[in-house]
């Protein structure tokens, strides 16, 4: 904890102090170490006592004590110079990335860039903490004003080391939750397209639209070149089956596959982190030289063997070039716009069916069509996500069952905005302000369902058009390149996949269905599953 004096914010005589116990019957604290990294000094009575947030740690770490986070936010207290944290760590990082222990020149030592790791999000997850140091939590959101302290502190952070280190230099968010975009090339996904970012197994897909929306955007959205968006996926395998926090042994190689497959169906980078381990997939490199004798055959890695290492080396980025980008198979007669359980989808009768709880509501200009809904900010601020909304009039599911909802959206700022439907988990996903398509799926149990798009937190403008919800789950993907294809199945179920007949599965030595046959007019995917193929020559 912190001691200081001179009321709140003011931190003079301050000195970070060790707990050793609190009896809350007396209110007293008991100290097990003074001017702990400070001076000791002596307080006056209504001296400001405050607890020290822990920071981020590791995966599977016991935070100690003195693992403290930063207060990187717009509100942090000023140094003698002027400077809030997120200067100085910008300085700091500027002028030592290119040193070694002790502050020494690393002979000619060079970087490309800068991975941040530990943001937490764009927004602070714990309500409780208090950045502007007045004693009252309030999770970096100014609870009057709307000012994400957070978010644009560590904003102030990028921009500030992007000036100091030019153009030339990678800076990457440690996730998909971070924002960053005038300054940045991307940003890391940790643990995409799983839920969260652990080590466990079985993986869990319930925001799988939400996860391939936040990637494809800061694939897509970062002003910096060369543009770096990396998948790092975290989950257990059968061939790399060790668990870190917790689940049941995995019993397939489906997860990387997914993984890898989702990531192929934009323009971004994969990786994965397993503890202890150094995965590598037949995938990752095959020869495909017209002519060769070892062509479709993946080619094994061996870090020991230079020769080997330059071999693996020429015949990765196998796949070539992408022909265009990904394609959705699906069945058209079952997604068509008349086949929508929803009434007035495209507002060009009005705002029929459709409410605002603590927004205001009318008709705007249409991205298809000459008119769509529009949402005035938020009547009454809120922090809370779900303290306003747009809803539409009830939908009534029968039985338990899938339903995708598309829409188009944008809004008169970059914000994050939630949709759900049924008793699924509620999505996020990013607008700004030029137009957007998506496409969600929810799952819903019997009863009667109100489609909604919760718009608190962040008080701007949003409009909505083409809203539109079905029966089905569309979510199974195609994306072609030079030499191969790569199909996704995003769904719980298994899917049947009409091909052209040209394909070819790798040869390789990992997964019995990695086997070199050729593949027929259709491919069946397992639920949450993909196929890398060979596309025949």
């Amino acid at each position: 904890m912190v001691i200081y004096d001179g009321g709140p914010g003011a931190f003079l005589n301050g000195e970070h102090a060790k707990v050793a116990s609190i009896d809350r019957a007396k209110n007293t604290l008991t100290l097990a170490k003074r001017g702990f990294k400070s001076t000791p000094a002596s307080h006056q009575a209504g001296a400001v006592v405050a607890q020290h947030q822990l920071g981020a740690g590791g995966s599977g770490e016991t935070r100690a004590p003195e693992d403290w986070c930063y207060n990187f936010s717009s509100r942090c207290p000023l140094d003698a110079n002027g400077n809030r944290m997120n200067g100085v760590m910008a300085d700091w990082l500027a002028s030592h990335l290119s040193l070694g222990r002790f502050e020494a020149p690393v002979g000619n030592f060079q970087f490309d860039g800068v991975l941040f790791d530990g943001e937490r999000g764009y927004f602070y997850p714990f309500p409780d903490v208090d950045m502007d140091n007045d004693l009252v939590g309030e999770g970096g959101l100014n609870p009057v004003t709307g000012e994400n302290m957070y978010g644009t502190g560590l904003e102030a952070l990028y921009a500030r080391l992007r000036r100091q280190l030019g153009g030339s230099k990678l800076l990457v968010a440690s996730n998909g939750d971070m924002r960053g975009f005038r300054d940045l090339n991307g940003a890391q996904c940790e643990g995409y397209p799983h839920v969260g970012t652990s080590n466990v197994s079985p993986p869990k897909y319930v925001l799988t639209d939400q996860k391939f929306a936040s990637h494809s955007y800061h694939v897509n959205h970062h002003a910096y070149g060369p543009a770096y968006t990396e998948v790092l996926s975290k989950t257990p395998t059968l061939l790399y089956p060790k668990l870190e926090n917790g689940g049941s042994p995995p019993t397939s190689n489906a997860p990387f596959r997914y993984s890898f497959g989702m990531a192929l169906l934009e323009n971004g980078s994969y990786g994965q982190r397993r503890p202890g381990e150094q995965p590598w997939w037949d995938e990752y490199s095959v020869d495909v030289v017209s002519g060769s004798p070892t062509w479709g055959q993946a080619i094994p890695n061996d870090d020991t063997s230079t020769t080997q290492i330059a071999k693996v080396r020429r015949h990765t980025g196998w796949l070539g070039s992408p022909l265009g980008a990904r394609t959705r198979i699906f069945d058209p007669s079952r997604f068509d716009v008349s086949k929508t359980l929803l009434s007035n989808a495209d507002f060009e009768s009005g705002l029929v069916g459709w409410k605002g709880q603590n927004v205001e509501l009318s008709s705007g200009t249409g991205f298809v069509g000459e008119f769509s809904l529009h949402s005035d900010p938020m009547t009454n601020y809120s922090t809370d996500l779900y303290s306003a909304s747009i809803e539409s009039s009830p939908v009534y599911s029968q039985s338990a069952e899938t339903y995708t909802v598309c829409f188009a959206v944008k809004s008169s700022a970059v914000r994050e905005f939630g949709v759900r439907f049924g008793s699924g988990t509620m999505q996020k996903i990013i607008s700004d302000t030029g137009w957007k398509p998506h496409t969600i799926t929810f799952q819903a149990k019997a009863g009667d369902y109100r489609l909604k798009f919760y718009v608190g937190r962040e008080s701007t403008e949003l409009w909505l058009d083409e809203v539109y919800l079905f029966k089905g789950n569309p979510d199974v993907f195609r994306r072609d390149f030079q030499n191969g294809t790569v199909f996704v199945n995003a769904t719980p179920e298994a899917q049947t996949i009409n091909t052209d007949g040209k394909f070819r599965r790798i040869k390789g030595r990992q997964d019995p269905v990695n086997d070199g046959s050729a593949v027929g007019l259709q491919l069946t995917l397992p639920p949450y599953d993909a196929a890398v193929l060979l596309r025949m020559p």
